[in-house]
């Protein structure tokens, strides 16, 4: 993420830098040798594989380090089957560890493939990271809004808000970073006393991180301005305010993973949902899988959907199940959208739960647990991790675990991850870099989210969500999303 701290503006120490990229700029400089080197982009606007982008758009890399005011840094556009490069101004900001380019001529062309490239020297040590992205069919004209999924955390007029924790808005694009400061995003109270803070931007999602705590039992107004801008420089409509009040609770442990639209679905898979057994799966809540055919899904028939409210979405119609019918699938456009949309922000949050850093604890019990009450905290492992007796996450309705395993979980028959003292499911956070696999009726609290595969084995419960970037295996299993 990255942090602009609340400062006033004339102390404010910014590295601005502007220079025109002519047609041709750095042509050589993708073949020096950046072998070992790793990357010093965390993520860029657009993505690698973005299509569509606006002819209008301007790019921006951000930094995984603190910028180096006595470092090269060189960002270069070419269409990736010319090589032209295109022209552009670059902007380096030391504040917010990011390079923005944007363009001279104003436009792109349109469905265009495009390279970019950040090539940087920092301490003699050179780097580069490259990605590319197609344009679309023209400039982007729609000024940003909100997402109509949970636009913001706290929810207008939600009570009892703890005191520690940041106040945030997720919009429906991407944004220009450097629109948002202390003057486009006020968290003040209602006798119009204003909050300090620092705001972090991540993937649409803009977050106001108070510096200490907000005060006790205290009706707070958070606004957004007309200057929030998107990488076409279009701006909010109107501003957009929402109120909260806070309650006594300091939370505990890491901030909550932000699951977006991913909230949607009990199950998501990018390779299919398989299930077998007897089909005495319950599922509460909706399925999805994509890019892959609904078809692999069949195996999850509609008598196993609980409620008529959990639907199965694909990308396409090609789900024919079995008994039960097809009428609880959906795949016509409006589906594709929500569950190709569902996909990537499972993405999203993948990324963001494997990137918390400074863990409480590291390599509790040696990857063995079992017996133990974990308190709230950010948790990791480099190694495979075996729950082979009960454990206890204890702790309020407003603490927090996440669980990074850099290998596979196993939970063992008949054992359980269990909750006490008012925790809820919805706060626990399981990211592993490979497979789970839980026992036969053994039973997990929280949410999944792994890169590979996800096996149930039968009768094995779930209080909470499986995100896997491969498959869900199901086997007569209940999956129940957590509540809210």
């Amino acid at each position: 993420m990255k942090a602009r701290q609340f400062i006033p503006r004339n102390s404010c120490l910014i590295t601005i830098l502007l220079i025109t990229v002519l047609t041709g700029c750095g042509s050589g400089s993708d073949s020096d040798d950046t072998s070992g080197i790793a990357s010093r982009v965390s993520y860029t606007e657009p993505l690698q594989g973005d299509t569509d982008v606006a002819t209008n758009s301007k790019f921006v890399a951000y930094l995984n380090e603190l910028f180096n005011s006595s470092g090269t840094y060189l960002f270069t556009i070419k269409e990736t089957v010319s090589g032209d490069a295109v022209a552009g101004i670059l902007k380096f900001d030391s504040v917010n560890n990011s390079v923005r380019f944007s363009l001279v001529d104003g436009f792109l062309k349109t469905g265009t493939d495009y390279t970019a490239t950040l090539t940087t020297v920092v301490n003699g040590v050179k780097s580069a990271t490259t990605w590319h992205f197609t344009s679309g069919s023209g400039p982007d004209i729609t000024r940003p809004t909100l997402s109509e999924v949970g636009p913001t955390t706290p929810a207008d007029n939600q009570k009892d808000v703890s005191v520690n924790r940041g106040v945030s808005a997720l919009f429906s694009e991407a944004l220009d970073p450097n629109s948002l400061n202390s003057d486009s995003f006020i968290v003040k109270t209602t006798d119009n006393v204003r909050a300090a803070g620092v705001i972090t931007y991540a993937n649409q999602l803009v977050t106001f991180v108070p510096t200490g705590y907000l005060k006790e039992t205290t009706e707070y107004q958070a606004t957004l301005s007309t200057d929030i801008q998107d990488l076409a420089g279009l701006s909010l409509a109107t501003p957009y305010s929402w109120s909260f009040t806070t309650g006594i609770i300091v939370a505990k442990g890491p901030a909550p993973v932000v699951l977006r639209t991913a909230e949607d679905f009990t199950i998501l898979a990018k390779a299919g949902i398989t299930n077998t057994g007897l089909h005495l799966t319950q599922i509460t809540g909706n399925i999805g899988a994509s890019p892959i055919s609904p078809a692999f899904m069949d195996d999850v028939y509609c008598i196993e959907m609980i409620g008529t409210d959990s639907l199965i979405y694909g990308v396409n119609s090609f789900y024919s199940g079995g008994t039960g019918g097809t009428e609880c699938s959906r795949g016509d456009a409006l589906a594709k959208t929500k569950v190709d949309v569902a996909i990537l922000d499972l993405g999203v949050a993948y990324t963001d739960a494997a990137g918390r850093a400074s863990p409480d604890y590291s390599e509790f019990g040696a990857g063995i647990l079992g017996g133990q009450t974990l308190e709230p905290g950010l948790y990791k492992w480099g190694t495979n991790v075996v729950i082979n007796d009960d454990i206890t996450l204890d702790g309020t309705h407003k603490d927090v675990w996440i669980f990074q395993i850099a290998g596979n979980m196993a939970l063992s028959g008949k054992k359980h991850v269990l909750l006490t003292g008012g925790a809820l499911a919805k706060n626990v956070f399981w990211q592993l870099t490979e497979n789970v696999a839980l026992g036969e009726n053994a039973h997990l609290a929280g949410v999944v989210l792994a890169k590979t595969h996800i096996a149930l084995w039968p009768s094995a419960s779930v209080d909470g969500r499986l995100f896997s970037q491969t498959q869900v295996t199901l086997q007569d299993n209940i999956i129940t999303p957590p509540s809210q």
